[in-house]
């Protein structure tokens, strides 16, 4: 057994060279995919450092000029760290790729070497400009402060019409709200975009950063109408549909269904926005409809002639004309009802 055993021979040298091409393939594989994302982030890191730089070179004659190259000196400033860790993470990719000696072009060779010193150059070039524009940033101090005030005098304007005019003023004529909801909103818009423009505007410029309540103030009051106004504008429109529906073919339960719905919709609104006087107004005529289901009921009760109609018309002092193919839920919502709870009791019982 001995001797067979020192006459078997393994020539192990296909396998090796096998799994040696194998390797290289994998090696030439993942060196490919991985000069692809290095060479991705390299070129992208170069051309933000270019459009940077065209930026800090910008000339600041106007005021958004100099804007767009403080903000471009602020990017720099803190970017800074971000950036020292993107340029650590191309240079460990091009390390590894020259360790597996992976096919690397030229242009990112040349550019890998200098990627360091180019943005440590638009670094201290960022300082240098900062630095130069000091009396260009004391004059646009002056202009921003102006504005400022400008900007005060306008909000405070804008705050007088909106507490005494705006979509929150105009008590039960909630109509008259939903119809100037749309341009108070627009304009308040228009107003916070000012506002930041001036903050950052400010803040550029290292001076103290306006504050104003007011604009808070009113942004909160604004999105409680909204929520509370669609409420309203889909009730509303509800209302539209179910007035169009004929007396004959009238369904109470489904209306009183659908009004709950809405009154539930309101009520689950949060409670500063409840508390608008919008919101009461509206709870509050939802409610009466409400409460004249119930008289609709009782006005579609068997018993009830034509001379009970007429005696309704002239107890209330409506008219309509009481014709089965035309009379509509419109007619008898146009009475307000609940106004009239007494004499609706008073006809049905003595009908």
């Amino acid at each position: 057994l001995a001797d067979l055993l020192s006459m078997i021979h393994l020539n192990l040298s296909p396998l090796l060279n096998t799994l040696q091409v194998i390797a290289e393939s994998w090696i030439d594989s993942l060196g490919y995919l991985l000069n692809k994302s290095a060479k991705k982030n390299l070129f992208n890191f170069r051309d933000e450092l270019t459009q940077l730089s065209k930026k800090l070179k910008q000339s600041p004659d106007t005021v958004n000029d100099l804007k767009s190259v403080l903000s471009t000196i602020s990017d720099i400033r803190y970017m800074s760290v971000d950036m020292e860790k993107r340029i650590t993470d191309i240079q460990e990719s091009y390390r590894t790729l020259a360790i597996y000696e992976a096919e690397v072009g030229e242009d990112e060779k040349e550019l890998v070497a200098i990627i360091d010193q180019t943005w440590s150059d638009l670094y201290t070039e960022s300082r240098q400009v900062d630095h130069s524009l000091k009396d260009v940033k004391k004059s646009f101090a002056v202009i921003t402060k102006e504005k400022v005030e400008e900007f005060r005098q306008n909000m405070s304007i804008f705050a007088e019409s909106f507490n005494l005019h705006g979509p929150g003023a105009v008590g039960e004529d909630l109509d008259k709200g939903l119809s100037i909801m749309d341009k108070y909103e627009e304009d308040l818009a228009k107003i916070v975009a000012e506002w930041e423009e001036l903050t950052n505007a400010e803040k550029l410029l290292d001076l103290p950063v306006t504050v104003c309540p007011e604009v808070t103030r009113i942004q909160k009051d604004m999105s409680g109408l909204r929520q509370a106004y669609n409420v309203y504008e889909a009730q509303k429109e509800a209302k539209a549909r179910w007035s169009e529906t004929l007396w004959v073919d009238l369904d109470i339960q489904m209306l009183q269904d659908n009004i709950e719905g809405f009154i539930k919709s309101l009520r689950q609104l949060p409670k500063d926005v409840r508390a608008l006087p919008v919101a009461l107004f509206l709870d509050a005529s939802m409610n009466e409809f409400r409460e004249s289901l119930a008289l609709l009921l009782d006005l579609k009760h068997e018993a009830l002639r034509d001379r009970h109609w007429e005696e309704l018309m002239e107890r209330t002092g409506t008219s309509f004309e009481i014709n089965p193919d035309s009379f509509t839920l419109e007619n008898m919502l146009a009475m307000e009802l609940h106004k009239y709870a007494n004499v609706i009791s008073d006809i049905v019982t003595s009908a």
